[in-house]
């Protein structure tokens, strides 16, 4: 499954909120194949981008928990890589989960940490 050409479909597209959902559930399935394989070929680069991915469409479709938790992951894997960008990438990820989950303070805080390494 080619998920960019998914990604391509919902940009060109002005969807409806459902539809959209759809979309992404279906990214989600890609993006979780591609963390697998990432994960099987020990491609901790590729595994880094697939968790982020998922955690933006777990994000988008409303699973603000799940995000979360890729989120913490993929900063885990970045960390150990030493993947400084990555690590900025996830910690704005984890603040945007927790904002959306209404835990404002801690948002700040992840954000606040993210941008010396964006």
């Amino acid at each position: 499954m080619n998920c960019q050409a998914q990604v391509n479909d919902l940009s060109a597209a002005e969807m409806a909120s459902e539809n959209a959902r759809s979309v992404y559930q279906a990214l989600s399935v890609c993006y979780q194949q591609n963390l697998d394989r990432a994960i099987t070929t020990q491609n901790k680069v590729q595994e880094i981008r697939a968790l982020n991915n998922l955690a933006v469409a777990q994000f988008v479709i409303g699973n603000y928990l799940n995000a979360q938790e890729l989120h913490q992951r993929q900063l885990t894997a970045a960390q150990q890589q030493g993947n400084t960008l990555q690590m900025g990438i996830a910690r704005a990820g984890i603040g945007a989960t927790l904002a959306a989950l209404g835990n404002y303070s801690e948002a700040i805080a992840q954000y606040q940490a993210s941008l010396p390494m964006l």
